[in-house]
């Protein structure tokens, strides 16, 4: 069920021209912070398809320390661009938050390459 939520939103972003998910009980329970614009409706859709993708990049590259390590970190990056930029939550200190948290996993992911035996060949 909670991969079917995300997609069933997307599509309905995609479909409507004016966004009111109010009336809702699920999707208006989650959007109920956010502000009223399709770009930002669509944070918890990015939240939930960045997830998945690091999920398969998890098992997808498993004995690929790097390429587990790159994923991690371009999807962290382009969530921190994407929050910078639009700005989804109507309260300005939940913006504050969310910004500081992704900044903090590319903190700790930058350090984390510095505990393990990883070392490109020349």
């Amino acid at each position: 069920m909670s991969i079917v939520i995300p997609i069933i939103f997307s599509y309905l972003l995609l479909r409507k021209t004016k966004v009111n998910f109010g009336k809702n009980r699920i999707i208006g329970y989650l959007t109920k912070e956010l502000k009223q614009d399709r770009h930002c409706l669509a944070y918890y859709v990015i939240f939930f398809i960045r997830r998945f993708i690091f999920i398969i990049a998890i098992f997808g590259f498993e004995n690929v320390f790097f390429l587990q390590w790159l994923t991690m970190m371009l999807l962290t990056l382009f969530q921190l661009i994407n929050l910078i930029e639009i700005q989804p939550f109507v309260n300005k200190q939940n913006n504050r938050i969310e910004i500081l948290n992704e900044c903090y996993v590319l903190l700790i992911g930058i350090i984390m390459i510095c505990f393990t035996d990883f070392i490109l060949d020349p």
